[in-house]
């Protein structure tokens, strides 16, 4: 029965609520605009509002208990034309909702103060001179504690209400909400402010405006206050609307801010205009459109009106504040210079910061901020005036999806742009664009990015960019990024270059983790366009470690008049593959820039395609700097190059690369069949020199085909090889080359060991490798030029061989290049080589080695020859041994049927050359119609090779010529002879053991029974025969000088060396042998011709029983 009584009772209070209802409804506006008569306002049937209470003359206070104003309807303050401030309180505890409109008289500034909540309808309007204060907060304070809150009373006499307010002071929670549908829009006189303090704040589609003002949205979760102070960029001390702002507090919670559903706050105007939301989270979603700016008046962000604005006008900014996350949707965020507008003056950003000065900016600080759903902030130009900054502050992350941040000078506009900048923890950017770039006349601003944490691009739309559009004119500041790790994938790209008339900026990378680039199209390019003038500042990354693949690109080129960037990546380690490649090359008129790659540790190329080059193009003029890499360690693969290459008007750059450990170059590539190498080239359409190579390192591998090359295809010289190396490495078809394919001198080649050289093998697949690439050629090409295109490709290496080449090919008129080698130990085998050889019409070049040992084995070989040129010199010098074993050779053959040309000549110096009997190893200097070089051997020994005809089976030394002079073999050897003169033995040999005493051990060894021994060797020993006298040449002893030889050597001995001078004694009687001795006067020892008789005064015994004695 219970619930029955209470359903009873309900029912009841509905039929009298609803009678009361049909009672006033002839006067319900009256029923919901009441006075609680505590301030003696009053209210009649259409809504004119008159009375309350005046303080001090300009403040005006009314108390109501219900203040909500139906559609259509106007609640109409009619109030004095002095009164500056209307303080309207809601004491009822019911929420404000205003559907109609609220009208007050003259400039007078409106407060609207409910603490259970104010609700703004669809068709809800502000018709008020002054500015709009709506707030849920508990009470407004004064400055010296004067109050005005639900129930403090207010005097006409209050002095301390006669001022300005200086707080909005909250009490309680939950603090009431302010809501938003007014599509009509709540909008305030030109230069007024418009705030909207919560509780929350939501916008519904609702349209809030203040042209040229400021609005200000936010709110408190938790007891606290809100500051009511002077703007800061004017001087309002007594905080006169609207020269003040909002301040929240840092410690007390705040609330939430919605806008969505098309919502629209705006501030556009002539001069100023700033938006600020203060609150704990900030969502814009839902088509939703936040706008300040220079610009007309217009009804929509949408659509913003044309001119307006003056020399002088400045843009105020949008101010996000959030301690959670600022999150925009499918909205526009925009404070730009609309369309023949004026204003702004802000160069650029170092500017703003420096001055303290962002007009026209974006500012966000947040725990997190998301930019999602084609989402934009744009702080642009599109009339007459600077752009400002957009800046974001995370305290976590900063996600871009699907979105774009622009600060741009557009079409057709005046001014520079500000920048972007973003400090977060971290930056995801998927899909997103983040320029600050010019298609108009002016600069283009900084992107810079500070990330504790990661940065991270992906996308086929997503990309930095500070660059000049094609009829731009400016000055593209850069991009800078500082992170913990920076990576970028799918296309994604950062780009600083100039397509207009202006310099490109820098793109700066600094992390204290990885930088990864990866995929196609996903690059950092620094660049001067096609028809675009002005040089690019180039790339700079410094990271803990450095990666690219799958195609990813650094590129810093030049199309235009201007020079290329330089490109510097310092890293821990560093690591290409894939197909990535780094280039800075000239295509215009400019010089192309620097590669510098600096690494603590290891740097790793591999995979076809995988490229750093630095060239200058067939349509440019310039030069290029080259390439630099300076690592413990270089190790390249699998058809990755370095290349610096002319095919311009201009000289190839530079390789250089200096690794503390060992520099490794190995195979080619499996798909094209490029060897993996070290290029440098001036090609056939280029007018200047090829660049130099230079490797110094610990050890040096090449092998399986790769390769270290420099070539020239014109009149030009090429470049010079120069290798400093511990050990050097050259196996399975490794090379390295120098070759002239025209008139121009092949360049030369230097290589220093301090330990060894091996040079050894061939590469195995290099014919498979050939006819692969000739098949793929006319495959693409056709049959006419595919075979010239293939052996175009294959022409940069020797056919297979392992070795050192300095040569001209077939077909050219040019001078081969030198070859300088110095290694104690220089081992030359199984069918590797060093040479000098021209295969064209000019002469080969020179080959000189300083070697200690030269081992040529199964195949090795020094060449010097020529087709029909003067065959080059071979100089071998400083050789303690020359091996040639295995049908290896040494030669500077000259001319092949029908051509002449003279042999070369051979110099060897060497104290022994060794040959294996039956190897037919050789060394030659012939030639075919010109004369036989000369061949110069000075040796103390040679062991089975000698002059006489080349014979298949013999070791031979050669200087013939088929139809010419032959050529001189002089040998110099110095052989010693160990029996320089033939001596009977003596009939009947002398037992050595007869003339030698056995004499007793010492007592602690005569368990051993050991015997002492007299043994004589060296050639001042004894003669062959022990009866007769030594009759071989003289011993030459090393000799004292007196001391006064000594003082007159001494006075000249820093310009001469000692000279050994024989001695020739003077002549003497025939020798007598000594028979005997005799003591002399003075106790020495006097031999005599005959033996003395004398008595022995002593016991003599036998050596047996001395030897048997205990």
């Amino acid at each position: 029965e219970k619930w029955r009584l209470g359903l009873a009772k309900y029912a009841f209070s509905m039929a009298l609520g609803f009678g009361s209802a049909i009672a006033f409804s002839g006067n319900c506006a009256l029923a919901q605009v009441i006075p609680d008569n505590s301030l003696g306002t009053q209210v009649d049937p259409n809504l004119a509002i008159t009375g309350g209470t005046t303080v001090g003359g300009s403040n005006l206070f009314h108390s109501f208990s219900s203040f909500t104003v139906p559609d259509g309807a106007v609640a109409d303050f009619q109030n004095a034309t002095n009164i500056v401030n209307i303080f309207s309180r809601v004491t009822g505890g019911v929420q404000s909702d205003i559907l109609g409109t609220i009208q007050a008289q003259g400039n007078a500034n409106f407060f609207l103060l409910n603490p259970s909540g104010i609700a703004f309808g669809p068709n809800a309007q502000l018709r008020i001179g002054g500015s709009f204060v709506g707030t849920t907060a508990d009470g407004i304070r004064f400055p010296d504690g004067g109050e005005f809150s639900l129930t403090s009373a207010v005097a006409p006499n209050n002095q301390l209400l006669t001022v300005n307010p200086s707080a909005l002071f909250f009490n309680q929670t939950p603090t009431g909400a302010i809501t938003n549908q007014s599509t009509v829009g709540l909008e305030v006189g030109t230069g007024q402010n418009l705030f909207l303090v919560g509780g929350n704040v939501n916008f519904d589609g609702g349209v809030v405006r203040a042209p040229g003002g400021r609005i200000e949205l936010g709110g408190l979760a938790a007891p606290g206050e809100v500051v009511i102070e002077d703007n800061p960029e004017g001087s309002n001390p007594s905080l006169t609307f609207p020269d003040v702002r909002l301040t929240f507090p840092d410690d007390v919670a705040k609330a939430d801010v919605l806008i969505d559903n098309s919502a629209i706050v705006d501030v556009v105007g002539n001069d100023g205009g700033d938006i600020f939301i203060n609150a704990g989270n900030i969502t814009v979603s839902g088509g939703s459109n936040i706008c300040a700016g220079i610009g007309a008046d217009a009804s929509s962000c949408d659509t913003p009106g044309f001119g307006s604005g003056g020399v002088g006008s400045e843009a105020g900014n949008i101010l996000f504040n959030a301690t959670g996350a600022v999150s925009i949707r499918q909205s526009r965020i925009e404070n730009n210079v609309n369309p023949g507008a004026t204003g702004n003056s802000l160069r650029n950003i170092f500017e703003a910061l420096d001055n303290d000065e962002l007009f026209g900016s974006i500012l966000i600080s947040a725990g997190s901020f998301s930019l999602t759903d084609d989402a934009t902030l744009s702080t642009s130009t599109f009339g007459q005036g600077s752009a400002g900054v957009v800046f974001v502050d995370s305290d976590d992350s900063v996600l871009v999806n699907n979105s774009r941040i622009f600060s741009n000078v557009e079409s057709g506009g005046v001014g520079d742009a500000g920048g972007v900048l973003i400090i977060a923890d971290s930056l995801s950017v998927f899909d997103g664009i983040l320029t600050a770039s010019t298609l108009g006349l002016g600069d283009a601003g900084l992107v810079a990015v500070e990330a504790t944490g990661s940065v991270t691009l992906a996308g086929q739309n997503t990309g930095m960019f500070s660059a000049l559009g094609t009829d731009a004119q400016g000055e593209a500041l850069g991009i800078v990024i500082e992170a913990g790790s920076f990576s970028m994938t799918d296309g994604a790209q950062l780009n600083v270059s100039t397509l207009g008339r202006g310099d490109a900026g820098l793109v700066a990378i600094e992390t204290t983790g990885s930088v990864f680039l990866g995929g196609q199209n996903t690059g950092i390019f620094s660049a001067v366009g096609t028809d675009a003038q002005g040089d690019a500042l180039g790339i700079l990354i410094e990271a803990g470690s450095f990666a690219m693949t799958d195609g990813a690109q650094l590129n810093a080129n030049t199309f235009g008049l201007g020079d290329a960037g330089d490109m510097v990546i310092e890293a821990g380690s560093v690591s290409m593959t894939g197909g990535a490649t780094i280039t800075t090359q000239t295509f215009g008129e400019g010089s192309g820039g620097i590669i510098l790659i600096q690494s603590d540790g290891a740097v790793s190329m591999t995979g076809s395609g995988t490229l750093v080059t630095s060239n200058v193009e067939s349509t440019a003029t310039g030069n290029t700097i080259g390439i630099r890499i300076d690592a413990r360690s270089l190790f390249m693969d699998g058809g990755a190059e370095l290349q610096a290459l002319t095919r311009g008007d201009g000289n190839a750059g530079v390789i250089l690369i200096n690794a503390a450990d060992f520099v490794e170059l190995s195979g080619v590539s499996p798909t094209e069949g490029f060897s993996t190498g070290l290029f440098t080239s001036t090609e056939d359409t280029a007018t200047g020199p090829g660049g130099f190579i230079i490797v110094n390192t610990d050890n040096l591998r090449l092998s399986d085909g790769a390769v270290l090359s420099a070539r020239t295809r014109n009149s030009f010289q090429g470049g010079d090889i120069l290798v400093t190396v511990n050990n050097l490495e050259v196996i399975n078809g490794g090379q390295i080359l120098t070759t002239a394919f025209e008139n121009g001198r092949a360049g030369r080649i230097l290589v220093i060991a301090r330990d060894r050289i091996t040079l050894s093998g061939r590469d195995a697949n290099f014919r498979e490798r050939f006819l692969q690439t000739l098949a793929r050629s006319i495959d693409q090409f056709g049959p006419v030029q595919g075979p010239s295109i293939a052996l175009q490709i294959f022409d940069n290496v020797a056919p297979g061989s392992s070795g050192i080449f300095a040569n001209a090919s077939a077909g050219s008129t040019a001078e081969g290049g030198g070859i300088f080698v110095f290694s104690p130990e220089l081992f030359i085998q199984d069918g590797a080589t060093i040479t000098v050889n021209n295969q064209g019409t000019g002469p080969a070049g020179d080959l000189f080695i300083l070697a200690r040992d030269l081992f040529l084995n199964n195949e090795g070989t020094i060449t010097a020859e020529t087709a029909s040129g003067q065959g080059g010199n071979i100089t071998l010098g400083g050789v303690e041994l020359l091996l040639l074993l295995r049908n290896s050779q040494i030669s500077t053959r000259a001319g092949q049927p029908p051509n002449g040309g003279n042999g070369g000549n051979i110099d060897i110096d060497t104290r022994f050359v060794l040959s294996a009997p039956g190897n037919d190893s050789n060394i030659r200097a012939n030639a075919f119609d010109g004369d036989g070089g000369n061949i110069s051997i000075s040796a103390s020994r040679l062991f089975d090779i000698e002059e006489r005809e080349d014979v298949l089976t013999t070791n031979d030394i050669t200087a013939s010529s088929e139809f010419g002079r032959d050529g001189v073999v002089t040998t110099n050897v110095a052989n010693a002879d160990p029996t320089p003169e033939s001596t009977n033995l003596p009939t009947n040999p002398v037992d050595p053991t007869t003339l030698i005493a056995e004499t007793c051990p010492t007592r602690s060894s005569i368990a051993e029974r050991e015997k002492n021994q007299f043994i004589i060797t060296g050639q001042g020993g004894l003669p062959p025969d022990p009866n007769a006298a030594f009759p071989g040449e003289a011993v030459v002893n090393d000799w004292e000088a007196t001391s006064e030889e000594v003082e007159e050597s001494t006075e000249d001995s820093s310009n001469a060396s000692p000279t050994p001078v024989a001695t020739t004694p003077p002549p003497s009687a025939n020798l007598i042998e000594a028979q005997g001795w005799i003591y002399g006067e003075n106790g020495e020892i006097i031999f005599t011709a005959q033996a003395p008789n004398v008595t022995p005064t002593t016991l003599v015994l036998n050596s047996s029983s001395t030897c048997n004695a205990n």
